[in-house]
């Protein structure tokens, strides 16, 4: 049986505790265009030995970049500082410098900087204001430092089987899509694995964890139905929690069910696939017949809050919903949902 791991995007899902670039902000030289030439870059750099840039700016905004490493790469040799000394700093820049604004995240910045070439993944990044105007550099090392720090905490506030976000995380969630929501058109979904337990009494523990990440890569997949925005967070053993800020339709429902009926297969025994149950024993050792795991949804819209606009009230209304969600599953013999809306 094939072994179920979360897609690296989703292990990597925002958790609501990136920090904007602004934050690491450290000052640079700039150099208005056309107003110094290459030879006093070196001065420049040999008086300040930590420096690792100078900004080329045209009315304080960012246009070249000259790095140590790069500016003395093309002066050194015989001739080099002879034929570029007298020229003006842009003939030694690097023309397409990598500027974002101060509130781009720590982790977007990450990916745009080692998207680069090569030869410029380790220069700088220059931060303007929302005018554009200069602001700092953040150096590849202050990024990943910051980044390193920011997936400790996400590993600490993460299922340590699906690396997906739990309950604090999910609150959060919650609470930011309540604030913004206006239409009423926030869904929050509760899942349950029903016969999870006989699941794990009659295959084991690792089997059980093999269909706890099955079910986090299906539930992770369905954002194309439920909606780009969707996040995904695993409270605790079996239960996810799906929160929808778009309405979701009952088609975009049953295909997830779909999907989890067929996802699940390859992780019972041929034997109990084909004939559609498998063999447990309940407390008395009585041998019954228990139907294959299916996922039962259970979702609260916020128009159903009332007054009680916060996240334990979607979990109050739920626990009945989910009771539901797991009879109609039982009716089917087959994945289903419940709605409260």
């Amino acid at each position: 049986m094939p072994s179920a791991t979360l897609p690296a995007a989703d292990a990597a899902v925002s958790l609501g505790m990136d920090v904007p670039v602004g934050s690491l902000v450290a000052e640079t030289i700039a150099l208005e265009a056309g107003s110094a030439l290459a030879e006093q870059l070196d001065r420049i750099f040999k008086s300040d030995r930590e420096l690792d840039c100078v900004v080329v700016a045209a009315a304080g905004r960012p246009v070249r970049l000259v790095t140590r490493e790069h500016y003395y790469t093309v002066t050194g040799g015989p001739y080099g500082f002879t034929l570029y000394q007298k020229k003006p700093v842009e003939a030694v820049a690097k023309p397409s410098p990598l500027v974002v604004g101060e509130d781009v995240s720590v982790r977007a910045l990450a990916a745009l900087a080692l998207a680069r070439p090569r030869d410029d993944q380790y220069d700088p990044a220059i931060v303007v204001d929302g005018a554009g105007m200069i602001r700092g550099i953040v150096t590849i090392r202050q990024l990943l430092r910051k980044a390193a720090e920011l997936e400790v905490q996400i590993a600490q506030l993460s299922n340590p089987l699906t690396r997906l976000p739990g309950g604090r995380v999910i609150q959060d969630w919650i609470e930011r899509e309540l604030a913004e929501d206006r239409a009423g058109e926030l869904t929050v979904f509760f899942t349950d694995l029903d016969r999870f337990k006989e699941y794990n009494d009659v295959y084991g523990l690792l089997m059980g964890d093999e269909l706890v990440r099955r079910t986090a890569e299906i539930l992770a997949g369905a954002r194309d139905v439920l909606g780009p925005q969707t996040r995904l967070g695993h409270d605790d053993g079996d239960d996810f929690v799906l929160i929808c800020p778009q309405p979701v339709g009952t088609d975009a429902l049953r295909e997830v069910c779909g999907r989890f009926d067929r996802g699940k297969l390859d992780l019972f025994r041929p034997a109990d696939r084909d004939r559609g149950f498998f063999e447990a024993r309940d407390e008395k050792g009585n041998l019954l017949r228990v139907p294959l795991t299916t996922l039962s949804l259970a979702g609260i819209s916020s128009r159903a809050l009332g007054d009680e606009r916060h996240p334990a009230a979607f979990s109050q209304l739920a626990a009945g919903l989910r009771r539901t969600a797991k009879t109609v599953t039982a009716a089917l013999g087959r994945s289903g949902f419940a709605l409260h809306e």
